[in-house]
């Protein structure tokens, strides 16, 4: 770009100062200082590119990292409860029918333990699926730490070849018994790059504890040497690869990440184009041309991927209010995009086409984290107050977010009863899947709300179908109040099928105390709006919370 700008300046130069030896060499001069006045600031930028395109990337690695390491934790959390469970019963009575029973008890109670075995002369003999036609020999140990016995990559007993094949196990023993653990589960991380490599390493002997694509052996034995005492996750280059190293907490493994520079590159490209621009100020309004050439082809898909990974989005709290005394119960988690520049992107522009680029399951459990970050000490300590999160239908269909959530809750010692789930009636088109996919939300103890409800395309019976706690109101609906229209009958029946299943109705978009009223008279529990309270956050919604309790202790009734 700062080629085509020196050459248009060229061409306009010559045609000003054709015939004039002076002016040829003031155009020569001016030429020259527009070169490097434009050479040096697109350096700049190019040099600032490649720093953020390397954090960007190296950001993915750490994380990656971290996460492996905390399930490989894990995993021998479970391994440790697992033995300690079969520690009780005599070696004799470990094959007999009660013991097998006993085996599976204990593995089926640990999520990352596959088989609990016994080990007789070196050897399992019987596993919870019953005692082995042959018998499994296992060979001396790979490490021992303390009174455990461990070997690495080994195959499960009990298994046809195909399936041992893609099965590779840790086996842990203490004394006459042995777990296999799901080691599987430390890599299988769900990465925005699939060339990224997964592996985790034995520091005492190098050996290779299991991957995710299988690395060069010379990337793990130079990163043994290199990180063996490096418990924070740090970043090199080697050879053609970006690495991120960290060691386990007790020092006895590490995990690696790694993905070709190349990845790096195709990054530091796109930004370089962006960052590149300001360089080129001095072109005028052809800078300007280009720069909304470049915004045209900038989409919002993969602009939403850059917010996500630079952490641009953010969360606000409206305040939910008990519409008959001004109350506050609590509120509903909103999410706002701020870009570096400054400027605001609406969620009615950039909701749509993450939930049609795939990216909406990702921009749901960045929000659910700041919920948890920001409310989660607040909420353990006031269990009366819930905070609503919306979900997408991809939410709703998966285990993602209520595992997600299950894990944040016991984290911040929140109970289910305080997060309301909020999804929306064009959601739940599918009602078949939607009551199957509610209904274990529901009985893990969590909240279900229909937000917009009446905007969708179903008739009022559906809502029958469905096991929600209350629905909420579109703003439509509130701004038509008084208005005599269609909008007036249908809230009318809305609120009387809600009456008759019992859920309570929230209203959003209560901006007048007329619509209040009017609201309140009809039944309706709930409301939200400029009337009471704006989009704040975090901190400034505890205070809200706090200054505006109920006088008096909830009813216990279902929450919209």
């Amino acid at each position: 770009m700062a080629g085509a700008l020196v050459r248009t300046m060229v061409t306009a130069g010559r045609a000003a100062f054709q015939g004039d030896g002076m002016r040829r060499r003031v155009l020569a001069v001016t030429l020259t200082l527009a070169t490097l006045i434009g050479a040096l600031p697109v350096a700049g930028s190019l040099w600032i590119a490649w720093e953020n395109a390397r954090r960007v990337e190296t950001d993915l690695l750490i994380r990656a990292t971290r996460e492996m390491l905390t399930r490989s934790e894990r995993l021998q959390e479970d391994a440790t409860r697992a033995l300690a469970a079969m520690a009780a019963v005599p070696v004799g009575d470990a094959c007999t029918p009660a013991g097998l029973a006993r085996l599976r008890t204990a593995a089926f109670a640990s999520r990352g333990v596959r088989e609990v075995g016994v080990v007789e002369e070196g050897r399992v003999v019987c596993t919870g699926a019953g005692r082995l036609d042959s018998p499994m020999p296992l060979p001396l140990p790979d490490m021992s730490v303390g009174d455990m016995r461990i070997w690495y990559d080994r195959l499960p007993p009990g298994l046809d070849d195909s399936a041992r094949a893609a099965s590779r196990t840790t086996v842990i023993a203490r004394g006459p018994y042995a777990v296999f653990l799901d080691t599987e589960q430390i890599y299988d991380l769900v990465l925005a790059e699939p060339r990224v490599v997964l592996s985790m390493v034995a520091l005492g002997t190098g050996q290779v504890l299991g991957v995710r694509t299988r690395p060069e052996r010379a990337i793990l034995s130079d990163m043994v040497d290199r990180f063996r005492n490096q418990t924070e996750p740090e970043a090199i280059r080697l050879g053609d690869r970006l690495v991120v190293a960290a060691t386990a907490r007790d020092g006895t493994a590490m995990a690696l990440a790694s993905e070709p520079v190349s990845v790096v590159i195709e990054t530091w490209r796109e930004q370089a184009l962006l960052m590149g621009l300001p360089g080129l100020a001095s072109g005028g309004l052809i800078f300007w041309l280009i720069v909304t050439l470049v915004r045209r082809g900038d989409t919002m898909g993969a602009r939403i991927r850059r917010g996500l990974a630079r952490g641009e989005f953010r969360v606000v709290y409206q305040p939910i209010v008990r519409l008959a005394d001004g109350a506050c119960l609590g509120g509903e988690a909103l999410v706002r995009w701020q870009q570096r520049d400054g400027s605001m992107i609406s969620p009615d522009r950039f909701i749509p086409v993450a939930e049609a680029e795939g990216l909406i399951e990702r921009l749901t459990d960045e929000i659910i984290e700041h919920v948890f970050a920001d409310l989660g000490k607040f909420l353990a300590a006031r269990p009366s107050v819930w905070i609503a999160i919306n979900l997408s239908a991809s939410d709703v269909e998966s285990d993602r977010v209520r595992g997600r959530l299950d894990r944040l809750r016991k984290t911040h010692g929140v109970a289910a009863a305080q997060i309301v789930l909020e999804a929306t009636e064009r959601t739940l088109i599918d009602a078949r899947r939607a009551q199957s996919s509610m209904r274990s939300f529901r009985d893990a103890g969590y909240r279900l709300t229909i937000d917009d409800f009446g905007t969708g395309y179903s008739s009022l019976a559906y809502l029958a179908t469905l096991p929600v706690d209350g629905l909420k109101l579109d703003k439509t609906f509130v701004d038509g109040i008084g208005s005599g229209s269609a909008a007036d009958d249908v809230m009318g029946h809305i609120l009387s099928l809600a009456a008759t299943l019992g859920l309570d109705v929230a209203a959003e978009g209560v901006e007048h105390q007329a619509q209040a009223d009017y609201l309140i008279a009809r039944g309706v529990t709930y409301g939200q709006g400029w009337l009471y309270a704006r989009a704040m956050d975090g901190n400034a919604f505890c205070g809200y919370v706090d200054g505006h309790l109920p006088a008096a202790p909830l009813a216990n009734r279902r929450r919209a």
